[in-house]
């Protein structure tokens, strides 16, 4: 279905929490009308005329965009391999001349090749033994290369188009760390079997995360860091994975009393036939 394809009450969710935070800070008209143009626009960070209110959703505006491209383009090898290069050209050169569309359509060109990339893998993961020493080592090895290599680098973000020093590096550490991340919680499946419904659940629940992870992050980051001191990355892994475990309760409420929030209205509607 096309739809489920491109997600559409996902985005729908992300605008009702947009609506919702339009009663923080001074109201005006001008104000209102900044944060309605952004929310519209999908914008994830503030310009002199746009005043975003859910800085996460441009996540969904770029999804949207890259399977709308994805699903009407050629799957051959070579349109794939010329659509990787072409968004790798028109990154460098958006940046280059310090381009901003305002729409995330430059965040949805610079994330295309993972999104290329994850397709692609998907059907390789699915067809491979994850139970071997080997691949374990490999994957143990690529993710700590990776995280060496991203210190190197520096800071990156597609919302904002930065890719660091250079973005061959970030191609290959994003990429790389997505694969080693695959088959990690492949191999957690396959190894313990339970996991796989408490994983499903957080997949489920992706619109709400994205759309209340900065509130729960400026709640318990403060209360993070008071207990463990001096904040490096290592503390930003763990308060991922303690933040992924608040959601669940929360995602398994909302699928059950308010299963539309997460696009369910159909299954709902079964349901109550």
């Amino acid at each position: 279905d096309f739809d489920d394809t491109i997600h559409l009450s996902e985005c729908g969710m992300l605008d009702f929490f947009s609506l919702l935070e339009l009663y923080k800070g001074t109201f005006s008209i001008g104000l209102l009308k900044s944060q309605m143009f952004a929310i519209a626009l999908g914008v994830g960070y503030a310009t002199e005329s746009l005043t975003p209110v859910c800085t996460p959703m441009w996540f969904f505006y770029a999804l949207f965009i890259i399977k709308i491209v994805y699903a009407v383009v050629p799957k051959t090898k070579i349109s794939k391999t010329l659509q990787f290069v072409l968004c790798f050209v028109a990154v460098r050169l958006l940046t280059y001349y310090n381009i901003d569309t305002y729409i995330p359509l430059d965040s949805a060109i610079m994330a295309y090749p993972f999104f290329l990339i994850g397709t692609e893998s998907k059907q390789l993961l699915n067809s491979s033994c994850c139970r071997n020493y080997k691949k374990v080592s490999l994957t143990v090895i690529v993710l700590v290369l990776s995280y060496f290599i991203s210190q190197f680098n520096g800071r990156c973000d597609i919302d904002t188009m930065r890719y660091g020093s250079y973005y061959s590096l970030f191609i290959f550490t994003g990429i790389a760390t997505t694969i080693s991340i695959l088959t990690i919680c492949k191999m957690i499946i396959e190894y313990v079997s339970y996991i796989k419904s408490q994983l499903t659940v957080l997949c489920i629940g992706a619109p709400l995360i994205v759309g209340l992870n900065l509130l729960i992050i400026n709640v318990v980051k403060p209360i993070f860091s008071f207990l463990v001191g001096e904040w490096n990355s290592i503390y930003g892994m763990i308060l991922g994975i303690i933040i992924m475990c608040l959601f669940y309760p929360l995602i398994i409420f909302t699928k059950r009393y308010m299963p539309i929030v997460l696009g369910n209205r159909k299954e709902r509607e079964r349901n109550e036939d």
